[in-house]
């Protein structure tokens, strides 16, 4: 896990996070997560921490284990696939 914090979050910012999975293991899944802020009425978003972070399956006992598969994954869905806060800064201009 690494994580990076580059600017303050103050009350009454607009906050939006984005998920991007880099990888797939039998045991882990690898997420990309980035933060970026809206301050007051302004349309300029701002970087304020992002991070990547490993989720490991555990069982009850704490061991690792094959992770539960899931029936629909956003790779495939084109609404979420590939959708960048540079794309969404994009289309607000």
């Amino acid at each position: 896990m690494r994580i990076s914090f580059h600017r303050p979050v103050f009350i009454g910012d607009e906050v939006s996070c984005y998920a991007e999975l880099l990888k797939v293991g039998r045991t882990s899944l690898t997420v990309s997560i980035q933060s970026w802020v809206r301050r007051g009425v302004g349309a300029d978003q701002i970087a304020v921490t992002e991070g990547v972070f490993t989720y490991v399956a555990v069982d009850a006992t704490a061991s690792r284990g094959p992770r539960r598969p899931r029936a629909e994954s956003t790779r495939n869905n084109p609404v979420c696939a590939g959708v960048t806060p540079a794309d969404l800064r994009a289309s607000t201009r």
